[in-house]
């Protein structure tokens, strides 16, 4: 999962979450400084409004970044179910999963180019690729 494909939406959640994230972190600290906070119940929910949502969005944007790099804590117990059960179907016969679950390096192009047959000449691929005419059409009239 990690690599490119959304530098759009990277750039978004970064320009979005790190002002909220500053904005938010100063509007708790002025309603800390300004006094004391606990006697007086609007600022004691503000208190806490803004401390749930420094929270929230702290969160989400270390799940989105936890994401993209694919460091998930899910991500490896789901990865070694897959190949459990690989393994398993390996085992009973499915040539299919097997080859997904390998781990074996790709062959390299000495061992490949050896094992392979010589190409075909080139005007066989030519004739190949060309569709073949159409018939002549014939002036039999059908009976009636």
């Amino acid at each position: 999962m990690a690599g490119g494909g959304r530098p759009a939406a990277d750039l978004l959640v970064a320009l979005v979450a790190a002002p909220l994230l500053v904005a938010l972190g100063l509007l708790l600290q002025s309603n800390l400084r300004g006094g004391d906070w606990s006697l007086d119940p609007r600022r004691r929910w503000h208190v806490l409004g803004l401390g749930l949502g420094l929270l929230c969005v702290s969160v989400v944007a270390c799940c989105y970044v936890t994401r993209r790099l694919g460091a998930c804590a899910w991500e490896a117990r789901l990865r070694r179910a897959a190949q459990e059960a690989a393994a398993a179907a390996a085992a009973a016969g499915g040539s299919q999963l097997q080859l997904a679950a390998r781990e074996d390096p790709p062959p390299s192009y000495e061992a490949a180019a050896a094992s392979c047959d010589a190409p075909p000449p080139y005007c066989a691929l030519v004739r190949w690729a060309r569709p073949a005419p159409d018939p002549p059409p014939t002036n039999v009239k059908a009976p009636v």
